[in-house]
C-alpha cells in the first residue's frame, strides 16, 4: 500500500505555523526538496526523519504512517471487507486484497489466522479447479506462518485447522503430526474452574462457562457421531449409518444444542444422500425437506435468552452471508452424485429453488 507521508507532513507543518523555507532552514534542504515531500513526489532521506519528526512536534513512526499491532476490531474490518470481495466470485481480486493487507502488517499473527480462516470459507468460490488448488495451498502457507505463533489460543486453533487441511490435501502423516503438536490434558481444567467460581460465590460467571463447556461437549458429541456414521456407510451398513445419524439429531433436539448451531442440518443432508444412493427418491426428497428449515434455523440464530441450558451463551452474527451459503449449498446437492437421479423431480427442483431463495 502506498505511504502518503506528504500529507501528513503538509498538514503537521501548517499546525506550527511554519513556512516551507522554515523547515527547509532547519533541516538543511532547499524549499523545492520540502514541497516534493508534501507532494509525495519524493521522500526525505532517512537520515532526516528524526530531525523533521522532532521539528513538527510528532514522531517517526506517524510521519511514515506506522502502525503496530492492528486491534481486533480492525483486523474484523479487514476481514469483512474481504468476504465482501470473495462473494462477489472474484477469488483473485479478494486474495490479491489480502495480500496487500499482509504485507503492510506482515507480523501480525491475529490478521494471518483470521484472513487464512476466510480463505477457507472460500475455498469452494472459484468454479476454476487451478484456482481452487492455489487457494488451498495459499490457505496452507498462510496457517503455517501462525503455526508458532506466541497466542496460545491461535497457536492451538491453528494446529486444529492444519490437520483438516493437510487432510483434504491428502497429506496424512502431516495431518497427524499437527494434532500431536496439541497439549493434551488428563483432566478439563474448566470444569475445576467452574467449581472454584461456585464456592467463590460468582455465581453468573460459573453458570456461563458450565453453559459453554456443556455446548462445546455436546458439538463434540456430534462430531463423533457423525463421524461413526460416515464410517459405517463406508462400511456400506447404511442402515446403521443412517441410525446413528438419527441419534445425532435427537441427541441436539434434547439437549437444545439445535437451537445455537443448527447442526442438525448436516445430519439430514447426510440421511438424504445416503436413501438416494439406494434409489429411494421420495424418502430422500422428505430429508431434504427436513434440511432446509434446518438449515434456515441456522441462519436465523439471534440470542439464546430463555433457552434452558444456554441461555448466557452470545451468540456471534455469522461471518459468511446466508444468500452465499444458500446458493453454495445449493449448487453442491444440485452437482452431487447421488442426487443425479432426483433431478428430473419436480420435487427436488423446487427445493433447490426453495434453498436458493433462503436469506434473500
Amino acid at each position: 500500500m502506498a505511504l502518503l507521508m506528504g500529507k501528513i507532513i503538509q498538514k503537521l507543518r501548517k499546525e506550527q505555523n511554519l513556512t516551507q523555507e522554515q523547515v527547509a532552514n532547519a533541516l538543511g534542504v532547499t524549499t523545492a526538496a520540502v514541497s516534493k515531500w508534501e507532494t509525495d513526489s519524493t521522500y526525505p532521506d532517512i537520515s532526516l526523519l528524526s530531525p523533521l519528526a522532532r521539528l513538527l512536534k510528532t514522531t517517526v513512526d506517524q510521519l511514515v504512517s506506522f502502525k503496530g499491532e492492528l486491534s481486533e476490531r480492525e483486523v474484523e474490518n479487514f476481514e469483512s471487507e474481504a468476504r465482501v470481495i470473495f462473494e462477489t466470485g472474484d477469488s483473485q481480486k479478494a486474495m490479491d486484497y489480502c495480500a496487500a493487507l499482509l504485507k503492510e502488517y506482515p507480523s501480525d499473527d491475529l490478521l494471518r489466522f483470521r484472513l487464512a480462516s476466510t480463505y477457507i470459507f472460500y475455498l469452494s468460490a472459484s468454479s476454476d479447479e487451478e484456482q481452487a488448488e492455489y487457494q488451498l495451498a495459499e490457505t496452507i502457507r498462510l496457517f503455517e506462518t501462525v503455526r508458532s505463533s506466541k497466542i496460545i489460543e491461535i497457536r492451538h486453533a491453528t494446529l486444529q485447522v492444519l490437520s483438516s487441511l493437510y487432510t483434504m490435501n491428502d497429506e496424512l502423516d502431516k495431518a497427524e503430526q499437527a494434532i500431536e503438536e496439541l497439549p493434551s490434558a488428563d483432566y478439563d481444567t474448566r470444569m475445576m474452574k467452574t467449581n472454584i467460581l461456585y464456592m467463590k460465590e460468582e455465581y453468573e460467571e460459573s453458570l456461563k462457562l458450565s453453559q459453554l463447556c456443556l455446548f462445546q461437549e455436546l458439538r463434540d458429541a456430534g462430531l463423533h457421531l457423525y463421524n461413526l456414521a460416515k464410517i459405517a456407510r463406508k462400511y456400506e451398513q447404511f442402515d446403521k449409518a443412517v441410525a446413528i445419524a438419527n441419534l445425532g439429531i435427537q441427541l441436539d433436539q434434547l439437549l437444545h444444542v439445535d437451537r445455537i448451531s443448527g447442526s442438525n442440518a448436516n445430519y439430514y443432508l447426510f440421511k438424504a444422500e445416503i436413501i438416494a444412493s439406494q434409489g429411494e427418491t421420495e424418502s430422500a426428497i422428505n430429508e431434504l425437506e427436513n434440511f432446509i428449515p434446518a438449515l434456515k434455523a441456522a441462519f436465523d440464530l439471534k440470542e439464546t435468552k430463555g433457552d434452558l441450558l444456554f441461555d448466557k451463551i452470545e451468540l456471534k452474527d455469522p461471518s459468511v452471508s446466508t444468500p452465499y451459503i444458500a446458493e453454495r449449498m445449493a449448487d453442491l446437492i444440485e452437482q452431487s452424485e447421488e442426487f443425479q437421479p432426483l433431478l428430473a423431480d419436480d420435487r427436488f427442483v423446487a427445493l433447490l429453488e426453495k434453498l436458493r431463495s433462503l436469506g434473500s
